[in-house]
C-alpha cells in the first residue's frame, strides 16, 4: 500500500513491469486482462519483498490549478507522457489522441530510447497533453442516482473543472464538461456527492465522496487566487485619487501591481484604476459569463452568511465573559467595602452615582456614566452636548475635494464642490439655511475612504495634517493600505501631531468618534482598534474646554451600556480623560510593543505624570 503525495500532487502506482499499467487504469481493464492485483489496504503489519517482478511508478495524475512546474518536474512528466503514449494499455489516452501524439514526437526525433530534448520542446508535448480530456484527470467510479446521470460511471476531476465520464471498452469517453466557474455548490456526506452545475443538482455515490469534495474545494480556492475579474458585492465609493469606486454588481479586472498590502487589490473598471480593499469584492473564475458571475455572487452570499453566524457566536461568547468577569469584580469589590475598617471608610472619597448611570473609578475618584445609550444613540441624539449638535455648530458643512500633488502626496489646499445646506427654495429664491439631519449624520459616522477636508475650519497647512492624520487612524485601524508604515509610525504621527499643535487635538479626536461610530468596515477588528487608538490618544493629550462636554457624554454612553461591544476600552478612554485634564498626561510616548499590545488588547496600567 502507497499512500498519495500531496507536495506536488503525486499519486503512487503499482504497475507491471513491461505494461506500465497504474491501479488505477487497471480497474478500467476488464478483470481477466488485469495484469496486477489490486492490494487494499489493511491495518497492523505489513510485508515487505525485496525481490519483486514489479516496479513502483511515480506518475503525475493531475494537474492543480495554475500550477506553476519547475524544471525537474517538466523532465519527470514528459518521461511519463512519451512512455504512455507508446504504451498500448494506458486507457487515459484515446487511439486517435495516441496516433496524433506518436506523429508530434516523431517529428521531434522523441522515442522511448531518446529523451533528450530541450526545455521548450518538452513543455510543448505537455502542454499537448493537456488538451487530452481524460489525461491529467483524478478519475472517481461512481453511481449516478437519477436518470440524468445514471449512466456516467467516473467523474474526473481536473486543473480546469469537473468532467462526467462514460466507460466504452477500454476507452474513456467524456460526455460533458463544466469548468469551476460553472458549479453554483458541492458538499459531500460519508457516500454522496452533491453537486449544483449549471443549475442542475446531481448526485453521485461514491465511497471517496468526501476526498472529491476536498480536492474541488482546493481547485477552487487556487483558481479564485489567481482570479482576473472579480464581483463587486458591496459598493465602494471614494474621492481619493488612488483608490477605485466601484457600484455592487460590478465586474472588475484585477491587475497586478507590486507593493499592495494583504487584503488590498488593484484593478480597472470604467477605464479607471487604483486599489481597493479585497473584502469589498468576490473572484470570478474564468471569464466574467452570465453563469460565473451568478456563481461568484453565490459564494459571497454563502461565504458572508457563514461569517455573520461565526461573528454572532463570538459576541455572544464575548458579551458572555464580560457579564461573568462584571460579576466577579463587583462580587470582589462588595466583599472589599465590607473588610474596611471605620477610619478607612471615613477616608474614602464619596461616590457620584446617578438614577441610570453606573460609575468608572479614576484614580481616587469615581465618573458617573450617566446619560445617553450606547455609541451610536451618542452620535444620533440630538440634546445637549450631542456630536449632532457639535458637528451642526463647529463642523465644515461644504463639501470639499482633496487636492494631491503629481507624486501624490497631499496639497491642503481645497475645492469646493458642494454644500450639505440648503440655501434656495422653490423659483430660486433664497430662504433661511435648512440642515438635513441625515447629511450631518454621516459627518461624524464612519467613512469608507479618506476625508477630502479637515472636520474642523482649519488653514491649509493643518488641514494637510489633518487629512494625513485620518489617514493614518485608518491604515491603524486596517482600513487603508500600510504602505511600508508599521501601526506604530500611525500612532507616533498622530501623536506628534496632536502634541505640535493644540488646533489638531479636537480634529484627531473627532476623525476617531467618526470612525468608530456605526463602524461598518469589512475588517473585522476595526473598530476595535480604532477604541484602542483613541485610548492612546487621550492618555497622552486633552481636549478643548469647548469641546470636552461633547467628548465626556460620548463615552459615558458608549460606557454606560453593558450589551455595547466596546463598552469597557470606552470606560478606559474615559478614565484617559480625566487623568490627562488632572496630571496633564503621559510625557513619554509608549514603545512599539506597547502599541502592539494595546492593539491586541491587552491595556496598561502604566501612566506617567507630571510631578505636583
Amino acid at each position: 500500500y502507497v499512500p498519495s503525495t500531496s507536495v506536488r500532487n503525486l499519486r503512487a502506482e503499482l504497475t507491471a513491469a513491461v505494461s506500465s499499467v497504474s491501479i488505477l487504469d487497471a480497474e478500467l481493464l476488464p478483470r481477466r486482462q488485469r495484469p496486477v492485483r489490486l492490494v487494499r489496504p489493511i491495518q497492523g503489519p505489513a510485508v515487505m519483498y525485496n525481490r519483486t517482478n514489479w516496479t513502483l511508478v511515480i506518475r503525475k495524475e493531475m494537474l492543480g490549478a495554475n500550477e506553476k512546474l519547475d524544471n525537474q518536474v517538466v523532465d519527470l512528466i514528459f518521461g511519463q507522457i512519451v512512455l504512455d503514449t507508446f504504451s498500448p494499455t494506458c486507457c487515459r489516452i484515446s487511439r486517435s489522441e495516441r496516433a496524433q501524439m506518436k506523429d508530434q514526437l516523431r517529428r521531434y526525433g522523441i522515442t522511448l530510447q531518446n529523451l533528450s530534448q530541450s526545455l521548450a520542446v518538452k513543455k510543448i508535448v505537455i502542454d499537448s497533453a493537456k488538451e487530452w480530456p481524460c489525461y491529467f484527470t483524478k478519475l472517481f467510479r461512481v453511481v449516478g442516482l437519477g436518470p440524468e446521470v445514471r449512466h456516467y460511471t467516473h467523474v474526473g476531476l481536473t486543473h480546469a473543472g469537473i468532467k462526467l465520464i462514460r466507460q466504452h471498452g477500454l476507452e474513456l469517453q467524456t460526455i460533458h464538461s463544466y469548468s469551476y466557474g460553472e458549479l453554483s455548490d458541492c458538499y459531500a456526506d460519508e457516500f454522496s456527492l452533491y453537486l449544483t452545475l449549471d443549475d442542475v443538482s446531481v448526485v453521485f455515490q461514491t465511497n471517496r465522496a468526501p476526498l472529491m469534495a476536498q480536492v474541488i474545494e482546493a481547485q477552487m480556492i487556487a483558481l479564485e487566487k489567481d482570479a482576473k475579474y472579480a464581483l463587486a458585492i458591496e459598493d465602494y465609493e471614494t474621492h481619493e485619487s488612488t483608490l477605485l469606486s466601484f457600484r455592487q454588481g460590478a465586474v472588475i479586472k484585477l491587475k497586478h501591481k507590486d507593493g499592495l498590502d494583504d487584503g488590498w487589490l488593484f484593478g480597472m473598471y470604467e477605464g479607471k484604476t487604483g486599489s481597493f480593499p479585497a473584502d469589498y469584492v468576490y473572484p470570478i473564475i474564468g471569464q466574467p459569463t452570465e453563469a460565473t458571475i451568478e456563481q461568484s455572487r453565490r459564494s459571497a452570499i454563502k461565504k458572508r452568511s457563514s461569517r455573520s453566524t461565526l461573528v454572532g457566536d463570538q459576541n455572544k461568547i464575548a458579551r458572555s465573559a464580560s457579564f461573568k468577569s462584571r460579576q466577579t469584580k463587583e462580587a470582589s469589590r462588595s466583599a472589599l467595602t465590607k473588610s474596611k475598617s471605620p477610619t478607612a471608610a471615613k477616608t474614602a472619597p464619596a461616590k457620584k452615582r446617578t438614577p441610570t448611570g453606573g460609575t468608572v473609578v479614576v484614580d481616587d475618584d469615581e465618573v458617573s456614566l450617566a446619560g445617553g445609550g450606547g455609541d451610536d444613540d451618542a452620535v444620533t441624539m440630538t440634546g445637549r452636548f450631542s456630536m449632532m449638535q457639535f458637528a451642526r455648530e463647529y463642523f465644515r458643512h461644504d463639501k470639499y475635494e482633496m487636492q494631491r500633488r503629481a507624486d501624490g502626496s497631499i496639497r491642503g489646499t481645497l475645492k469646493l464642490v458642494g454644500t450639505l445646506r440648503a440655501t434656495f427654495g422653490r423659483g430660486g429664491a433664497k430662504r433661511k439655511e435648512s440642515w438635513s439631519w441625515s447629511n450631518l449624520a454621516d459627518l461624524v459616522k464612519f467613512s469608507k475612504s479618506p476625508i477630502q477636508a479637515s472636520l474642523l475650519p482649519l488653514p491649509s497647512s493643518l488641514n494637510k495634517l489633518a487629512l494625513e492624520a485620518f489617514i493614518a487612524i485608518m491604515r491603524f485601524m486596517g482600513d487603508y493600505m500600510s504602505k511600508g508604515k508599521s501601526e506604530a509610525d500611525s500612532v507616533y504621527y498622530i501623536l506628534k501631531a496632536m502634541r505640535d499643535h493644540e488646533d489638531l487635538r479636537d480634529e484627531i479626536l473627532c476623525q476617531l468618534i467618526k470612525q468608530t461610530t456605526s463602524n461598518k468596515s469589512t475588517r473585522a477588528d476595526s473598530s476595535a482598534r480604532g477604541w484602542r487608538l483613541l485610548s492612546i490618544c487621550l492618555a497622552f493629550s486633552s481636549c478643548s474646554d469647548l469641546f470636552k462636554p461633547y467628548l465626556e457624554k460620548y463615552l459615558k454612553a458608549a460606557a454606560r451600556d453593558s450589551k455595547r461591544e466596546f463598552h469597557a476600552t470606552a470606560a478606559i478612554c474615559l478614565q484617559n480623560l480625566f487623568r490627562t485634564f488632572r496630571y496633564g498626561g503621559r510625557k513619554e510616548p509608549p514603545s512599539s510593543l506597547e502599541i502592539k499590545a494595546i492593539a491586541l488588547g491587552r491595556f496598561t496600567k502604566r501612566q506617567d505624570r507630571k510631578s505636583g
